[in-house]
């Protein structure tokens, strides 16, 4: 093999290693993509306790499942990022990060979807706003 190809092999091979998983099925869905290690209901569980109001945390778990499937690395294939799906478009408003690859920090995604949820309410997410965490009775606080 030569030197290009197998510079060009060695290129690949890094693009797929630092590629970010894509939530299945787009921006919503409750099944987990390839390659996701999912949270578990106990760690959701803390994450929503610990940044959102309380009477936000149900809807936070159910917005989360159906976003990312509580996949910390979800990436939707177009604009957004982590278990609460930020768009890119919240990048640097206030509480959220400046750059997309903290955004797959659990915690950085949680507060800026704080931000969010204060800037925009609830109906920012698709998941809230068509009714898919209506009755929501899966992982519950």
């Amino acid at each position: 093999m030569n030197k290009i190809a197998l510079s060009l092999l060695l290129l690949a091979v890094l693009v797929v290693v630092d590629a970010k998983v894509p939530a299945a099925n787009s921006t919503r869905s409750n099944q987990i993509a390839p390659g996701c290690n999912p949270l578990s209901c106990g760690d959701i569980q803390n994450i929503v306790q610990n940044w959102f109001p309380q009477q936000y945390w149900n809807d936070f778990i159910c917005i989360a499942y159906y976003e990312s499937s509580w996949c910390p690395d979800a990436w939707n294939g177009g604009c957004c990022y982590g278990l609460f799906q930020i768009s890119n478009l919240n990048l640097g408003m206030s509480g959220c990060p400046g750059d997309v690859q903290s955004l797959y920090d659990p915690n950085v995604n949680a507060q800026c979807a704080v931000a969010v949820l204060n800037a925009q309410g609830l109906n920012a997410w698709q998941t809230w706003s068509e009714g898919d965490c209506n009755n929501w009775s899966q992982c519950t606080v």
